[in-house]
């Protein structure tokens, strides 16, 4: 015979534990992370006189960001920034968003020239996928479980 009381009680339980996976997942994978710290990329590199440097600022949700040089210094251009180096030994370049964080590359640039221009680095963007992956992986295990108690009681109903 089948039993609704318990069916529905563990409909219950299984929809309380779903609520919950969801609002974790919400609040893991689509809350701002408060530890996103500014990165420039290359944060080193070494260059010959006369090369250009592309460099890139990231790791946080700010569009706008002010770039300096020893050449230039410019203000509310977007994420990259280019630079040729014509003195040679240790330059930097500091990027800077509005509220104050600040991020260096540092540039060995060595004398003469030579060697083709390095071109644009190879970022990867960086960011973690944990605020993300464990929601999923919660939320699969809540289905893999709900599946079984469905077909746990559809055996017992039989």
């Amino acid at each position: 015979m089948y039993n609704y009381s318990t069916s529905k009680g563990l409909n219950v339980v299984l929809a309380a534990v779903g609520i919950v996976a969801l609002a974790l997942f919400g609040l893991f994978a689509f809350a701002p992370s408060a530890h996103a710290i500014l990165a420039c990329s290359p944060a080193h590199t070494t260059v010959s006189v006369g090369q250009t440097v592309f460099f890139t600022a990231s790791g946080i949700a700010t569009t706008t960001f002010d770039w300096g040089s020893p050449n230039q210094s410019v203000s509310n251009i977007g994420a990259s920034f280019s630079e040729v180096f014509w003195s040679a030994g240790t330059q930097t370049v500091v990027v800077q968003t509005n509220d104050g964080q600040s991020a260096v590359c540092v540039v060995e640039v060595i004398g003469g020239t030579g060697g083709p221009d390095p071109g644009p680095p190879a970022t990867g963007g960086g960011g973690t996928l944990l605020p993300v992956v464990v929601p999923l992986g919660l939320l699969a295990l809540l289905g893999a479980a709900t599946l079984y108690a469905i077909r746990y009681e559809r055996r017992r109903a039989h």
